[in-house]
């Protein structure tokens, strides 16, 4: 049996893929036994036409030339063979492409550049051309894109110029000028302090007198001056009283009446500014009296007047009490509020007082007003420095009487004591020790703690001293010590007179 050789031995030898298909025994046979030198092929086994290229030829670069397979069967003869895997190189197939991996960033890094964003506008005519006449169609709008801003982390940038306010309110003009050519303060905005008398306005004017003015028939309402005392002769006062109102009105001398009042003779005087406070205006107009009764308040250079109806509200403010071991603190001020509370409820005289006058006629009215009490603590600056703590009581819910049983049943009230197991005996403070300031003539602060003129643009006196005693700020002492007359020593404690 003849040997084969190389070129056969490798075609025989290579292993077939699996899904090659079977070979048939002719070519089987011709592979076992090669044709003899000088013999030609068949013509079935050599094919007509071009010739194509062996198997062995198409697997790579080291396939043999043509001269060198003339001998070797056709692709239709034989069996395809593989390569070797080793020497030879398989086109492969262009893989699809695939996305590239995107590297994470780290917390750190910036955010990267968002995606622009398009908008629709109208493409720009050219230089020189005419305007579209109207009615005709617009052009197509084109798409323009610009990069959005990207939300980033960092703190946005400082700008130059002064930082943004919130717009403030409008603020109301200092003063302003009355019809008449009055040049006053303006109403502040949250309105004039509520001025808390310890005595209705007829207090201490004299009951025959008092009767006669309730007999005048104009429109009637009282004025008293801020920072005044009763005078015997009130002449110069009662001029500049109708002068101001007045020029306030732009009203003439005959429609306009200014009463001076006498005091009560069976009333003794208290402090060094006694009662009576108030004059009595009577106007011809309703009108004008009841401008005058909505302004409450005229503040001049000149002089400061405050106005207040005939029939005024009933008074909120009790009186103030002392003498109790509490503080001027909330918790304080509670067990002092409940300590007066359960001392009126037991108290049957006031409550029959109320009963018989009442003007509504309910039987609660008298339980209503007693628990509608609230009390405010308060520390008084007194002689040698040292404060003391006082309490004012208010009724929030006043009983429905005339304003005579009103202010009967409050000094029922007054004569009262309260006592408790471990804080004493409190009393209200009345007469000499009445607080009760010059300025503004209300009943629950002194003089240095008014706040009248603390409303800005306030154009009458202030006080000298914020930290007057007790004794120079509310003139309620009875003269002895330079601390009550001439205030010496307010702030260093030396006052020697005496407040209580």
């Amino acid at each position: 049996m003849s040997s084969l050789s190389d070129e056969e031995f490798f075609a025989s030898s290579t292993p077939r893929p699996p899904s090659a298909p079977r070979s048939s025994k002719r070519a089987r046979d011709q592979r076992r036994s090669p044709e003899k030198p000088g013999t030609t092929a068949s013509p079935s086994a050599t094919p007509k036409g071009p010739q194509k290229k062996s198997r062995s030829q198409s697997y790579g670069p080291e396939s043999q030339p043509a001269s060198e397979t003339e001998d070797t069967p056709t692709p239709a003869a034989r069996s395809p063979a593989l390569p070797d895997p080793a020497t030879s190189t398989v086109p492969q197939a262009t893989p699809l492409a695939t996305p590239r991996a995107v590297p994470a960033l780290p917390l750190s890094a910036s955010l990267p550049t968002p995606p622009t964003t398009y908008s629709l506008s109208a493409p720009p005519l050219p230089p020189g051309s005419p305007p579209a006449p109207p009615g005709s169609p617009s052009p197509l709008p084109v798409m323009s894109h610009q990069p959005t801003q990207a939300a980033s982390t960092a703190m946005p940038p400082q700008t130059t110029g002064p930082p943004l306010q919130p717009p403030s309110a409008p603020v109301a003009p200092a003063t302003v000028t009355s019809p008449g050519g009055l040049i006053h303060l303006a109403p502040p905005a949250g309105g004039w302090p509520r001025v808390e008398l310890a005595y209705p306005p007829r207090f201490g004017v004299k009951a025959d007198l008092f009767e006669l003015w309730a007999q005048k028939t104009w429109f009637k309402l009282f004025v008293r001056v801020f920072l005044a005392a009763h005078a015997v002769n009130a002449q110069h006062t009662v001029a500049r009283i109708k002068d101001t109102l007045m020029r306030f009105l732009d009203a003439q001398a005959s429609e306009i009446t200014v009463s001076q009042p006498i005091p009560d003779p069976d009333r003794p005087p208290m402090g060094n500014y006694p009662h009576p406070w108030h004059f009595l205006v009577t106007t011809a107009s309703p009108q004008h009296g009841q401008a005058l009764v909505q302004q409450e308040c005229i503040n001049t250079h000149d002089i400061t007047l405050l106005l207040v109806p005939w029939t005024p509200e009933p008074m909120k403010y009790v009186g103030t009490v002392g003498d109790f071991s509490l503080t001027s603190g909330r918790a304080d001020c509670d067990l002092a509020c409940e300590i007066i509370k359960h001392a009126l409820d037991l108290n049957h005289a006031l409550a029959s007082f109320v009963t018989q006058h009442s003007l509504s006629g309910s039987p609660f009215a008298y339980s209503q007003a007693i628990h509608s009490i609230r009390v405010e603590g308060c520390d008084l600056l007194v002689s040698g420095g040292r404060s003391e703590a006082v309490w004012h009581v208010y009724c929030e819910d006043p009983p429905s009487l005339t304003p005579a049983h009103y202010n009967q049943w409050v000094c029922m009230i007054r004569g009262l004591s309260f006592s408790h197991v471990d804080h004493g005996v409190a009393t209200f403070r009345n007469g000499s020790r009445q607080l009760s300031c010059v300025g503004c003539k209300g009943s629950n602060h002194p003089y240095a703690l008014c706040r009248f003129p603390q409303i800005p643009g306030w154009q009458g006196p202030v006080p000298n001293n914020q930290n007057n005693t007790i004794f120079a700020a509310t003139g309620i002492n009875n003269g002895r010590g330079r601390g009550a007359s001439r205030g010496r020593g307010a702030g260093r404690g030396r006052g020697r007179g005496r407040g209580n």
